[in-house]
């Protein structure tokens, strides 16, 4: 009696091709034999790597052997493809969605994670890319990001955000500036200089214009405006109004002029201060008058207007010279140097100063014309035919009592003498 008959196995699993997290556990195959009542079984797998960087792809090759007491055998084998489709996934419980910025709140990018089925060292790469959306504005523009996730296999999974940058934000100013002024004319300031700044923009493109409106013979308004822009046209105004007061927008002098006494610039009757681009007019046509110098040469006697307006400047204004021409030029044995005016009047009945005097010149015979001024330029005494009389008594609008003590502002005008106007200061020692 001999056995020479291998023992016969059921079917083995067929060949497969499966993912690496799906490899199926070996499966249990049962044998028979014709003499043998429990043949063994008995079972081997061995492994071949597809990729030696990828160990997520491999073969796997499994083999059962049945054998019976008399040493006969018989195999049935199994081979399995194991391979790695399945790309990674991001495991950030938010991923970083599309959003729209200022230019100063773009976010640092974010850092991701992710894992994969059979990679337990997944890449992950991080790209950017800028893209500008207007010429010549480099603070709108957009930014994509790409975060990439890759196993050994070359699997890969990508997360896209999108982020606008937008500057809708105008530049803003960094220095101080007083809003409204509110000043007297000659006290009108520079025109500050101002720095402004801007959240996007390195530089700032600044148009500043100024325009003089409301004028009236007391006062005007100046209007400065600073216009400001970045590179993307956002843009903000910021203005400074001036309210400019005129105090004295008419006033006057008088002189006197012989007809033999040659031309005379008029300017000399004026503050020497007094702005010099205005214009002179003749207002009663006298016919002597070319710009501001003044020929009495051919000018009747009598009184004239000349009238000088200052249109520009800080203080435009008007001041008239009220002229008076005479043809009784000189009066001989008169020395003008002899002429005195008191300096100084106290009236206290001592004998001293008591009155406000005009002397030296008693012998000619003029004729004084006095004003006497307060130091705010009000006429507090007037007179056409002084006697040296004045003893610190207004006879103005302000007052007609004792006038307080201080420094008055006088005016002598000594009548067809062809002299100057005399002008000065007094100091008035009163009680008061």
């Amino acid at each position: 009696v001999q056995d020479v008959t291998a023992p016969t196995l059921s079917d083995a699993p067929e060949d497969v091709t499966v993912e690496c997290s799906s490899v199926p556990e070996p499966a249990v195959l049962i044998a028979t034999d014709t003499c043998d009542p429990s043949p063994v079984i008995t079972f081997s797998e061995t492994r071949a790597n597809g990729d030696e960087n990828c160990l997520s792809n491999y073969i796997l090759t499994r083999t059962w052997t049945a054998t019976d007491a008399c040493g006969n055998h018989s195999s049935k084998t199994e081979v399995i493809t194991v391979h790695d489709t399945i790309s990674p996934i991001f495991t950030n419980e938010v991923l970083p969605g599309d959003i729209t910025v200022s230019c100063e709140s773009v976010p640092e990018p974010v850092v991701l994670t992710a894992s994969d089925n059979c990679d337990n060292n997944v890449v992950i790469t991080y790209s950017e890319v800028i893209h500008h959306n207007e010429e010549g504005c480099a603070s709108n523009y957009n930014i994509t990001r790409t975060w990439t996730a890759t196993d050994c296999a070359g699997n890969n999974t990508s997360h896209t955000q999108t982020i606008n940058v937008i500057d809708r934000t105008p530049p803003t100013l960094s220095t101080p500036l007083d809003s409204v002024l509110n000043i007297s004319c000659g006290e009108i300031p520079d025109v500050p200089e101002l720095v402004f700044v801007d959240n996007c923009s390195a530089s700032v493109n600044v148009t500043f214009t100024e325009v003089t409106i409301n004028q009236t013979d007391y006062s005007y308004t100046i209007i400065r405006k600073w216009v400001v822009s970045d590179t993307c046209n956002n843009s903000d105004e910021f203005t400074q109004t001036i309210n400019v007061t005129i105090s004295d927008p008419f006033s006057y002098v008088e002189g006197s002029l012989c007809t033999k006494g040659g031309k005379k610039d008029l300017f000399e009757f004026l503050d020497s201060n007094v702005e010099t681009n205005g214009t002179w007019l003749d207002v009663n046509n006298s016919g002597g008058l070319l710009g501001s110098i003044l020929d009495p040469s051919y000018i009747a006697p009598g009184f004239y207007v000349y009238r000088y307006t200052i249109s520009n400047g800080e203080c435009p204004r008007i001041i008239e010279v009220y002229m008076t021409i005479n043809n009784d030029c000189f009066v001989l044995g008169c020395d003008i140097s002899k002429l005195s005016i008191s300096k100084v009047v106290t009236p206290n009945n001592d004998g001293y100063n008591d009155y406000f005097k005009i002397g030296g010149i008693e012998d000619c015979g003029f004729t004084y014309e006095v004003k006497i001024f307060n130091r705010w330029g009000a006429l507090v005494y007037e007179n056409d035919n002084y006697k040296n009389n004045w003893d610190g008594i207004a006879n103005g609008a302000i007052s007609s009592s004792n006038l307080p003590s201080g420094t008055y502002y006088y005016i002598v005008n000594i009548v067809n003498s062809g002299f100057d106007t005399f002008k000065g200061y007094i100091y008035l020692g009163t009680k008061n």
